[in-house]
């Protein structure tokens, strides 16, 4: 166990590592940190990361769980995060990563802007059979809002791509996905219960000229689990976003702009 702090423990430019059965707990900015030396320097292979137990960072601002910059091949399993400030874990710039059978777990006093997120040009990032309870407004962010200086590769026209997220339970949070800034993602056979206001969020945060809006998301076999009191409108749509529904012959008409693809269930009080 580690315990108390600034970080956990990092590691810096260290491909082929494996880092299983550790805990931390109580660190003011982040808990376990991984890198690869700077955006020009290329990817670090073949991390993997297991029943690591996470808790009590931050509490309040921009400190993650688990941060991941610039690696490839990368997979996170069995792990559990309760209590951060940021991200649970913030993938930046990684490439061809496995999140499975993870758990997020929220905490009263901490402020825990979303889940696991991934971007900055992330890519091939499958986020599957996951639990997740109150894990923050967003607690799932398939992209998000990066300096343009800490894309990997630099110059990419995206936050993430090609992102897999598949059953997974996501109770509680503001909404259960939100899109940012995304080029690409599947939402498919999520479980999703009380969300507090929106089913998705579809985000551009990342503002620069030739960047496009979020785009090119699709949902298919989803199960959600709402109040009508809580959940007025299923869809936020930011400012500088666009949607544009396409019809699917896989799945049922179009209703009031939302393709029908996924089974809604409203608790009445």
């Amino acid at each position: 166990m580690f315990q108390g702090g600034s970080l956990a423990w990092q590691f810096s430019r260290c491909p082929g590592l494996t880092l299983r059965h550790l805990a931390c707990r109580g660190q003011t900015s982040n808990g376990f940190n991984f890198d690869d030396g700077g955006p020009a320097k290329g990817d670090v292979a073949g991390i993997a990361l297991e029943n690591l137990t996470v808790s009590d960072i931050g509490p309040d601002g921009n400190f993650d769980g688990i941060k991941c910059s610039g690696l490839a091949d990368l997979t996170i399993r069995d792990c559990t995060i309760h209590g951060w400030g940021g991200q649970a874990i913030d993938l930046v710039g990684c490439h061809r990563v496995v999140i499975s059978g993870c758990r997020f777990l929220g905490k009263p006093g901490f402020s825990q802007h979303s889940g696991p997120q991934f971007k900055g040009g992330c890519e091939d990032v499958i986020l599957e059979k996951c639990t997740f309870l109150d894990a923050g407004g967003r607690p799932i962010q398939a992209g998000g809002s990066t300096g343009m200086d800490y894309f990997r590769p630099l110059g990419v026209k995206y936050e993430a791509r090609r992102v897999i997220i598949r059953n997974n339970r996501i109770e509680g949070g503001d909404c259960a996905c939100a899109f940012t800034g995304v080029d690409g993602a599947e939402f498919n056979h999520n479980t999703v219960i009380r969300p507090r206001k929106w089913f998705f969020r579809i985000l551009t945060e990342t503002r620069v000229e030739g960047f496009p809006p979020a785009r090119n998301v699709t949902l298919n076999g989803n199960t959600f689990i709402y109040r009508r009191s809580e959940v007025q409108t299923p869809l936020n749509i930011g400012p500088t976003s666009v949607l544009t529904p396409r019809r699917r012959r896989s799945s049922s008409s179009t209703t009031r702009g939302m393709p029908r693809i996924s089974r809604r269930i409203p608790i009445r009080s």
